[in-house]
């Protein structure tokens, strides 16, 4: 499951369970990021290689992000909330315009699985 907790009050804030499904011990966990004010929240969905962006109150995907990471180990938002990054766990970075839904940078430097 990812969860979202408050710091100050210890409670959990936002939670959704349907991210994390283990075949492996290995297998990393989902991959979020929470926007400045709290509004949103970015999950690298692992499975099937997506990012799903919610508005945290309403629990609603409000934009879906093709082509992610197949894991993710790094995820943000720019500050100014337009873009969103990602990097892999393979070294392949991931780089969207939030505002058209389209990834930049799609080639990469290297293999996603060379890099072991």
């Amino acid at each position: 499951m990812t969860e979202i907790w408050n710091i100050q009050s210890c409670q959990r804030y936002w939670l959704i369970e349907e991210y994390i499904v283990f075949k492996s011990k290995n297998q990393r966990l989902a991959v979020a990021n929470i926007t400045p004010y709290g509004r949103k929240v970015a999950v690298v969905r692992k499975d099937i290689n997506q990012v799903h962006i919610y508005y945290i109150d309403q629990n609603v995907i409000i934009q879906i992000l093709d082509d992610g990471p197949k894991e993710g180990l790094w995820a943000s938002f720019s500050p100014d909330l337009s873009y969103f990054a990602a990097l892999s766990i393979y070294a392949k970075y991931f780089l969207w315009n939030l505002e058209i839904g389209e990834r930049y940078l799609a080639d990469r430097f290297i293999p996603e699985y060379s890099a072991y």
